[in-house]
């Protein structure tokens, strides 16, 4: 019962509250994958560059937020010392 009611409670807010504009997360991973889009999308004519470029595109939109994400849980685990960011990580 408890999940059903969370998932009703999302639906109002996201019908009430609608897609964040400005400062939100995703909305700046868009603008960085718009970016690498347009400025590695060239069209290439050769199959074996379009899809070099395709895996470089990837690899520039996921890697950097992968590697921030691992530095900063990595310096919350040592900062905190009770062990209940890690019961919260296990739990997940």
């Amino acid at each position: 019962m408890f999940p059903f009611i969370i998932f009703c409670t999302a639906l109002l807010l996201d019908y009430f509250l609608g897609e964040p504009k400005h400062y939100h997360p995703l909305v700046g991973f868009g603008h960085y994958a718009k970016y690498i889009e347009k400025t590695l999308n060239k069209h290439h004519k050769i199959l074996i560059m379009s899809v070099f470029i395709g895996f470089l595109s990837v690899f520039l939109s996921i890697i950097p937020f992968y590697l921030f994400i691992n530095i900063l849980l990595e310096q919350l685990l040592i900062i905190d010392r009770s062990g209940f960011l890690l019961a919260m990580i296990e739990a997940v």
